[in-house]
């Protein structure tokens, strides 16, 4: 999938597909239309409220927290690449664990750090996808940040800050908006 200002488009799709599916891949789609497409498909990966009181193995995160973390993702979206953490599943309704890198253009891609959001407090952690326990202890030197956003102003480069600084506000919400739908931190 690639997000744009304009929208959404579906680069492919695996896994068998409908004509609704097929008719949508390489079309620029909004949020909404993207959502019902997907729907009437059968690809519903967009939780309701009450999901949580249906499925097994999730566990709902403090939803003020969540959303604003994914407010937070979106504005790195063009300098950073997150991913899921193992660790998240088991860290609570108010706690977020997830993988972090900044991607700098020349460089080798660096590897994945462990970041943990509270609603008090953001830091990177002494903790990878192997380690055999869960630590939730900042690496040393990690001061107090509120969010990620303020972590990401004081340890980004300045050529990420530049491209979170620019960056387009309709592609921030298009990040952001799906982010919200699909509430990857709680469901996955």
């Amino acid at each position: 999938m690639t997000i744009t200002e304009a929208g959404y488009t579906v680069n492919n799709f695996q896994g068998g597909s409908t004509v609704g599916i097929t008719e949508m891949i390489g079309k620029t789609l909004s949020l909404n239309e993207l959502k019902a497409t997907l729907i009437l498909s059968a690809v519903d990966i967009f939780p309701d409220e009450d999901a949580f009181c249906y499925t097994e193995g999730s566990c709902e995160k403090n939803y003020v927290m969540e959303m604003h973390t994914y407010a937070c993702i979106s504005t790195l979206a063009l300098s950073h690449n997150f991913s899921w953490s193992r660790w998240n599943l088991l860290a609570g309704s108010r706690t977020a664990v997830l993988l972090i890198r900044e991607l700098l253009e020349g460089k080798k891609v660096p590897y994945y750090s462990t970041l943990l959001v509270t609603p008090l407090k953001t830091s990177i952690i002494d903790c990878t996808e192997v380690s055999a326990s869960f630590n939730a202890v900042g690496i040393p030197g990690m001061e107090y940040y509120a969010d990620l956003y303020q972590l990401s102003q004081a340890h980004a480069q300045p050529v990420s800050l530049e491209k979170q600084r620019t960056m387009s506000p309709l592609l921030r919400d298009n990040v952001a908006g799906i982010l919200k739908g699909i509430r990857p931190l709680s469901l996955c």
